[in-house]
């Protein structure tokens, strides 16, 4: 199994003046020109033949998102599963995609007046699988519940500020009714709706929400039990 790959020169240049245009790191500018590619070029994508740019390695590059990746490439090229070396490696489809990706990138740039903020909300516009759309902290819809008579859905659009005003929330009811439940609710939407890019604080004075596994891995949350003996312990 590859812990890295080379990609090409050409696409390194991009990437590493993209680096210095966005502030960016250069996998993520990898996993940008990824996408990019997966959604421009699809399976047609060339075969890249030149390993002389930077190294990638595997986990900057893959991170916790393995399996997305791979459903992702699986879905594109309408395979079961891929390979190890298919996946990545020098003659992998992640690697022709990163190098096509970048080429992508650098004629985007240009396109958009080498404006960096202008070419990553060109970016969002057009990289964009079938089904739920991932976001970074706009465009929250919230799932809330159904209206008694009629069951119409009802949604919350948290950051529709045309819809509201601000996005505060008051929950309110008696005790036993599920308003923790509720509320674990709709942090764990938010959650994996920003896919895990929006956080929150959650201070559990009652201590009934640390000991819930479910929602702690549902919500990918990192618990701290605070002053615990005079100190801060995980």
């Amino acid at each position: 199994m590859a812990d890295r790959l080379y990609t090409s020169n050409e696409a390194d240049e991009v990437l590493s003046a993209l680096r210095f245009e966005t502030k960016l790191e250069k996998a993520t500018l990898a996993r940008m020109a990824f996408a990019l590619s997966l959604v421009k070029e699809g399976s047609d994508v060339a075969q890249s033949s030149s390993f002389t740019g930077a190294e990638m390695k595997r986990p900057t590059f893959v991170g916790e998102d393995e399996v997305f990746m791979r459903a992702l490439i699986c879905r594109v090229y309408q395979k079961r599963d891929i390979g190890e070396d298919a996946f990545f490696s020098n003659r992998s489809i992640v690697k022709n995609h990163i190098d096509s990706g970048a080429d992508l990138l650098g004629r985007m740039f240009q396109e958009c007046g080498r404006d960096a903020d202008a070419m990553l909300m060109r970016l969002v516009d057009e990289v964009e699988f079938g089904g739920r759309r991932e976001t970074a902290g706009h465009g929250l819809d919230v799932f809330i519940g159904r209206t008694l008579l009629q069951r119409s859905e009802l949604i919350m659009e948290i950051n529709n500020t045309a819809k509201h005003a601000n996005s505060h929330l008051a929950i309110m009811g008696k005790p036993g009714t599920g308003k923790t439940q509720f509320i674990l609710k709709i942090l764990a939407d938010i959650r994996q709706q920003s896919n895990y890019q929006t956080n929150f604080i959650y201070f559990d004075y009652k201590g009934d929400v640390v000991d819930n596994e479910r929602f702690l891995e549902v919500a990918k949350v990192i618990p701290f039990r605070l002053l615990q003996g005079g100190e801060a312990s995980p």
